[in-house]
């Protein structure tokens, strides 16, 4: 049986466009969402007209793909960190150095982020970026000193030195 699919792109605010583009559709079969499961589980607690339940308005059919994120540093920006650990060190010992980007807000990223200043006890600024290559052509550039992506995508960019993936070492 032959069948022809059409994909249709819709990005933008974190995947919710799609999402309530998707719960809009005619339930007959014919429209498939390719979405992270992450980000079904958190909006209905970060956002209060989400627009869709996850749970009732979506039905799972299975898992594609793991997204592994990760921490990244600019080498130009926060020269020599190489751990998290170092990188809240550095952040506490340098004023104003405490900007870290991410896509889109609410995102895993995000919230990654905002997790890892809780547990150093740091205050971080957040950048939103719209998507992950302005994110990495900053970190890239030296214009933010840290940044959480997807592996994925931060693994072509270690080649160059310019940014780099950090390590979690225990004591």
């Amino acid at each position: 049986m032959d069948a022809t699919f059409i994909v249709e792109n819709r990005p933008g605010a974190g995947a919710r466009i799609a999402n309530t583009i998707v719960k809009g559709a005619k339930p007959d079969g014919n429209t498939l969402l390719l979405t992270s499961s992450s980000l079904m589980a958190v909006y209905p607690y970060v956002f209060k007209n989400l627009g869709y339940d996850p749970l009732r308005d979506f039905v799972p059919v299975t898992s594609v793909v793991d997204m592994d994120f990760g921490f990244v540093a600019s080498t130009a920006a926060a020269p020599g960190v190489t751990t998290l650990r170092e990188y809240v060190q550095w952040v506490k010992s340098k004023p104003g150095n405490d900007n870290y980007g991410a896509v889109g807000p609410g995102s895993i990223p995000h919230f990654l982020g905002d997790v890892l200043a809780r547990a150093g006890q740091v205050q971080l600024n957040y950048i939103p970026f719209n998507g992950a290559s302005p994110h990495l052509q900053a970190l890239n550039g030296g214009q933010i000193p840290f940044g959480v992506d997807v592996v994925a995508g931060i693994v072509p960019h270690l080649e160059s030195g310019r940014v780099k993936l950090l390590r979690h070492k225990r004591h």
